[in-house]
């Protein structure tokens, strides 16, 4: 498949055997490569080279042995190759896959095109706001539904226990052991942002007691 593009290196513009030759030459040089990037080069005969110049027999005999001392071609079976063509080029498969990107984000751009032009229009101007009041409206019910002998503890206000429980707790662990342990599980559900009806007495006698490790208070033994 034909180049569109070829690279001519800024050593073009300074090197001694190219600055060394006249401006025609110069000029029948990047002519050539033209021909080359449009992999025809290789396909023609001379007399196709001469028309393609726009040179006369003479004038393409004086080139081509210029060109030929230069190094910057050679002829194999009576066809002109460029010299070191495709090590200047770096005609590799990194341009393959630079192709094979670009079809693919080609691709993925395509489809999400597709994808929203299928959606249907959203009439509503303030999704936004409508979900935040949802949200509110969620959590209103909710603090409706705590019951009048649950309090909210801790340090954020956020660890909902009902009273019996805290009693129940107290007199296992003292009052030291009992807010440490609250305040543990208050900076954890604020860290995480837990809901205020998130299972709080389960967590206190799950892995907040396994983490704290607090030590019950000794039962007092009975008068005789």
């Amino acid at each position: 498949m034909a180049n569109s593009w070829f690279r001519l290196y800024q050593e073009f513009a300074t090197d001694p055997k190219v600055q060394s030759m006249s401006e025609i030459m110069q000029r029948r040089l990047v002519m050539l490569f033209c021909l080359r990037c449009g992999n025809v080069l290789e396909t023609l005969q001379e007399q196709e080279i001469m028309f393609a110049l726009r040179i006369t027999e003479e004038e393409w005999r004086e080139t081509k042995q210029l060109f030929v001392s230069k190094c910057f071609i050679r002829f194999i079976s009576d066809k002109c190759n460029i010299i070191n063509w495709n090590k200047r080029q770096f005609i590799s498969d990194t341009s393959t896959d630079r192709v094979k990107r670009y079809r693919a984000k080609k691709e993925t751009f395509l489809k999400r095109s597709k994808r929203v032009s299928e959606t249907p229009p959203d009439t509503d101007t303030d999704t936004d706001t409508d979900t935040d009041t949802d949200k509110e409206t969620i959590q209103r019910k909710k603090e409706r539904s705590i019951k009048p002998t649950e309090g909210k503890y801790g340090e954020f206000k956020n660890v909902l226990l009902d009273q019996s429980y805290v009693d129940k707790m107290f007199r296992q662990y003292g009052q030291d052991q009992l807010d440490a342990m609250i305040s543990m599980l208050s900076t954890w559900k604020e860290a995480k942002h837990k809901s205020l009806l998130t299972d709080n007495a389960g967590a206190l006698s799950g892995w907040v007691k396994r983490e704290y490790k607090p030590v019950p208070i000794p039962k007092e033994a009975p008068h005789g």
